[in-house]
């Protein structure tokens, strides 16, 4: 599993999380949250309902029971969270494998840059060589266009 794919499994599953708590809210879907396909959504009528009925079982599911030592939804995300930004979390890991995936493209394009430029050194100098060739057999062209012409000359006397 890479490591985009761990951030958004933990993610999910800090999104689906249950605690352990004396009241009827255990789990954000407990009031409305739903995930489907990577997509949240919430039932605004059954949290609206939640808060109406209990609003002090829905504090104990964001903020938990402080006196039974028992951590609510809040604490726990907030920890997951620090957890994975801290400098030996997950995505410190993501940043470094990119960072590092960014070098090896940067010295990639490096080397084909040198690459490309001595191949278009090779065939300027080749391209030097041939126009002078061209101008060689150009001025051979004319010295036999000469000799003909002279040679014509010579035979219509």
């Amino acid at each position: 599993m890479c490591s985009s794919d761990l951030i958004l499994y933990q993610l999910q599953s800090l999104l689906t999380s249950v605690l352990d708590l004396d009241t009827n809210y255990k789990s954000l879907s407990d009031i409305g949250l739903k995930i489907d396909k990577g997509t949240v959504t919430i039932d605004e009528a059954l949290l609206d309902a939640a808060i109406a009925a209990d609003p002090d079982a829905l504090k104990t599911l964001f903020i938990g029971d402080p006196d039974k030592d028992i951590k609510g939804l809040a604490d726990t995300f907030n920890d997951a969270l620090a957890d994975m930004v801290s400098s030996s979390g997950i995505t410190s890991t993501e940043i470094d494998q990119a960072e590092s995936k960014i070098r090896r493209i940067d010295q990639d394009i490096e080397t084909g840059t040198e690459r490309l430029n001595r191949k278009y050194e090779t065939m300027a100098a080749e391209f030097v060589r041939l126009d002078a060739y061209i101008s060689q057999l150009n001025a051979q062209s004319g010295v036999l266009t000469s000799m003909i012409d002279a040679f014509n000359k010579t035979k219509e006397k």
